[in-house]
């Protein structure tokens, strides 16, 4: 899994592209004991953009309330720590924001957890073992959460809870605030 150095964001303003570009601390060069680092894990999208057909970045494909949250946060500058996002996808496991990704339409479904959740588990454990976030953020719904429920690793997690409005709110504040829980 790659971990996101740099984020090129894409919103639709007005009919025309804006392109926001932000540079995050490269976390490869981070020390282990910095723990300003902050994992965010949030699930894939219902609302997907369906233009371009071409793969784009997942931060652009995903157009749920979540995403527009991240992409504002980010877009405003309040995002000044290194931070990694792992999305998991219905589709293509876990996956960062820079994935190439097509339109698509999926949802998790328990067969699908069952054979994705295996090596999901694996792939967020060795995500945290070697980075040590010093905050993490687990924003998934019921079928998500479900695929890395008990994973000792987060065990200290934040976990938004709640309807998707409060939910919303508590990823904002958690991308916001200086000393997150």
């Amino acid at each position: 899994m790659v971990v996101v150095s740099e984020l090129t964001l894409q919103s639709i303003e007005a009919g025309r592209i804006v392109q926001i570009r932000h540079r995050l601390a490269n976390v490869r060069t981070v020390d282990a004991d910095d723990r300003r680092l902050r994992l965010l894990v949030i699930s894939c999208s219902s609302a997907k953009r369906r233009r371009p057909k071409d793969k784009i970045p997942a931060i652009q494909r995903y157009d749920g309330i979540f995403y527009k949250v991240l992409r504002k946060t980010i877009r405003e500058g309040t995002v000044d720590y290194p931070l990694i996002v792992a999305i998991i996808s219905a589709k293509y496991g876990l996956i960062t924001p820079d994935t190439l990704i097509p339109a698509y339409n999926m949802k998790m479904n328990a067969c699908q957890a069952k054979t994705l959740g295996p090596v999901i588990r694996k792939e967020l454990q060795k995500l945290i073992n070697k980075h040590k976030p010093g905050a993490i953020l687990i924003n998934l719904g019921k079928a998500y959460a479900a695929i890395i429920r008990n994973l000792p690793e987060l065990n200290n997690a934040v976990r938004a809870a709640g309807p998707i409005g409060k939910r919303a709110a508590i990823l904002k504040s958690w991308l916001t605030d200086d000393n997150p829980s």
